[in-house]
């Protein structure tokens, strides 16, 4: 998928818009078939920025042209030594895949990248750094003393200066994420030497729901959801009161916006999220969904072979979510009421 932010109206956009979906209209519904451009890379959000101004810093695009920035919101699924869904999953195979595909993209918003017990976060940075992502902010680590067991997991990178950085940490947390420092990582990226384009940028990882063999057992996870996106929204109308720079929200929200696995229409905890973050300030734009006119599947994905629904692959997913077909991640614009958006972009 793709959000188009363009600093020229008047650009040709025909080249990109090659780049756009063109089967979004597709009758078949069985997994990343659905959407053939998902499937390179586990089926994940990304976006495009385009601009053009006034530019002569290395760490920018050439003066004067329009150009056009990837970013990438993903669940890298590298979680500390020993944890895993099944046998293996495959970590530093999947880390090197990620790492020779990464220099594509201007911004990246991981999930699940945890620094905790294991070199793989640095090994992953100091490749970013050789592809000229210069600029990262991430999870707090935390002491020996932390009620924490392991960091966030959130890991921002860009090519683009990060002038103003902050990270939060979730007040609450249930099951295993409790002993995740959960939060939202944010960064104010510049994206024209002069500091009138920049783009505020929020990645976050809400809080899991778990599988129970009792029946009678109620999860109080999406409650705690909830209750995260509602600190989430908190957090942004602090830090983007200011100015009217556009707003991304990145991250896998754990929020299952399908009906059913066979319905890709708006469940109901997606439509209460969506009304939290809408409110007097904000018009929130869920932009794979504004894309393809319905949830696509970003977990649990499926395969018909013979005629048989198959799991896609049984090495991260949980036994329990094999083939539910979920969608979990976001790419979300807030477009906000109170201001006329940035002369220098159209989204």
């Amino acid at each position: 998928s793709s959000l188009e932010i363009n600093k020229n109206n008047n650009n040709n956009n025909s080249d990109n818009n090659n780049d756009s979906n063109s089967d979004s209209n597709s009758d078949n519904v069985y997994g990343t078939n659905e959407y053939p451009e998902l499937q390179n890379f586990c089926c994940f959000p990304s976006a495009i920025i385009r601009n053009s101004s006034s530019l002569k810093s290395v760490d920018f695009p050439n003066q004067n042209k329009a150009f056009e920035i990837k970013i990438l919101s993903y669940n890298i699924f590298v979680r500390p030594p020993g944890i895993k869904n099944n046998s293996d999953d495959y970590k530093d195979e999947r880390l090197q895949a990620f790492i020779n595909e990464m220099g594509k993209f201007g911004i990246i918003g991981l999930q699940e990248m945890f620094g905790s017990f294991s070199k793989r976060k640095n090994k992953l940075i100091q490749a970013a750094i050789d592809q000229h992502f210069l600029y990262y902010a991430s999870s707090k680590s935390h002491g020996v003393f932390s009620k924490y067991f392991v960091d966030g997991g959130l890991l921002l990178l860009s090519k683009y200066p990060i002038i103003e950085s902050e990270a939060i940490i979730f007040s609450c947390g249930v099951h295993s994420d409790a002993l995740a420092s959960k939060g939202v990582v944010y960064a104010k990226i510049q994206l024209s030497e002069s500091d009138i384009s920049c783009v505020h940028i929020f990645l976050t990882h809400t809080q899991a729901s778990y599988f129970s063999e009792d029946p009678d057992e109620v999860d109080p996870s999406q409650q705690i959801r909830s209750t995260q996106i509602r600190e989430l929204k908190e957090f942004i109308e602090r830090k983007s009161c200011k100015d009217n720079q556009p707003i991304l929200v990145l991250g896998d929200l754990n929020v299952n916006a399908r009906m059913t696995p066979e319905n890709a229409e708006s469940s109901e905890e997606y439509k209460k999220m969506i009304s939290i973050f809408e409110s007097e300030l904000f018009v929130t734009h869920d932009l794979l969904y504004d894309n393809f006119k319905r949830h696509p599947i970003t977990y649990a994905d499926i395969r018909i072979d013979d005629d048989k629904i198959l799991p896609s692959e049984t090495q991260l997913t949980h036994h329990s979510d094999l083939c539910s077909r979920q969608r979990l991640d976001y790419i979300l614009y807030l477009e906000k009421k109170n201001y006329p958006q940035h002369r220098n972009f159209l989204i």
